[in-house]
Parts: C-alpha cells; sequence; structure tokens
C-alpha cells in the first residue's frame, strides 16, 4: 500500500515498503521472478500492463519488475470506453455522468459487474479491489515459459533451498 494513490486518504497509516527487501531475497534465490507493484512504485525497469489491452472494462494499471525481459502492453482506453473503478469496498454508485478515468463515478452496480470487468467470477468485492486480472498472469506467465524454455535446470543447488533454479544455455 506504501505506493497506492489511495495511500493518502489515511495519513496516520505507515505503510512501508518492502520492494528492496524482496528483490534482494529474490535474487539470492536464484529462480526466474517478478514484482508487481502501482505506478509510481520504485521498480527497476518496470513494464506496464493496462486492462484496455485485453479488452477488459478495467485499467488497473499495474508494474511489473522480473529477471527476465518482459513485454508490456499499451493502454487502448479509447476503444476501451469508461472504465469500471474496482477499489475500493463501498456500494454500489454510479452517477449518470461517468468520468473518463475511473474513481467513484465509475464504480460497479453489482458484484457480478466488477467480477466481469476483471475477468473474475469467483472473488468477494475486498478480493477484487486488491487482485490483478488473471489475463495479466497468464500474459506474463506466457513470457516466462518461453524464457524457461531457453534454459536448463542447475545440476546442483545449493544446500537447504528448494524451487527451480534455471541458468540460461549458450
Amino acid at each position: 500500500q506504501a505506493h497506492s494513490a489511495l495511500r493518502h486518504l489515511y495519513s496516520n497509516r505507515i505503510y512501508p515498503c518492502y520492494i528492496d527487501r524482496i528483490r534482494e531475497v529474490l535474487e539470492r534465490w536464484g529462480g526466474l521472478w517478478i514484482i508487481e507493484n502501482v505506478p509510481g512504485a520504485p521498480l527497476r525497469d518496470p513494464v506496464q500492463l493496462c486492462g484496455s489491452a485485453f479488452g477488459l472494462r478495467v485499467r488497473r494499471h499495474r508494474l511489473f519488475e522480473s529477471n527476465l525481459p518482459l513485454r508490456g502492453t499499451s493502454c487502448d482506453h479509447k476503444a476501451q470506453g469508461h472504465p469500471i473503478d474496482v477499489s475500493g469496498t463501498g456500494g454500489p454508485r454510479r452517477n449518470s455522468q461517468p468520468g473518463d478515468h475511473g474513481g467513484s463515478r465509475n464504480k460497479p452496480r453489482t458484484i457480478a459487474e466488477a467480477r466481469a470487468a476483471m475477468g473474475i467470477d469467483w472473488m468477494t468485492r475486498y478480493e477484487l479491489s486488491q487482485a490483478i486480472p488473471p489475463v495479466y498472469a497468464m500474459y506474463l506467465a506466457e513470457q516466462i515459459v518461453e524464457a524457461a524454455m531457453d534454459c536448463v535446470p542447475v545440476k546442483e543447488r545449493r544446500a537447504g533451498q528448494r524451487g527451480l533454479f534455471m541458468e540460461a544455455t549458450t
């Protein structure tokens, strides 16, 4: 929450930033990794994904940093029309004149509308407010698989380490 646009609503709360610590642990681990956060977060050379690029009714801009090259998406806001804002957990409200940039004027009328906007049919309202659309994960997973196809497993692991350790083939 340290870099969320809504963090200023609760100025009495402290939101620590763990990105540097997480990155350090992942780099020591040695496998393929991705860190996700919101625009404004201190990620290194991140790519951005936007729901409009996938035909979703949400924009939900998110940044992704990885230890492998990733491809981001371009936004397609014009084709998207008025986005649905699934942030927060407030009740359904939508004015007759929705704004162009989300916000409370574009809140979903129902949980079903919020779920459809995100491409998720199983989450609660709170869970939707915290989630990234599954299509983002699929898009990034395809890139990880492509990268993994160019790698071979490392034959020896350091004592006590688990997981997939890869090294690039030459």
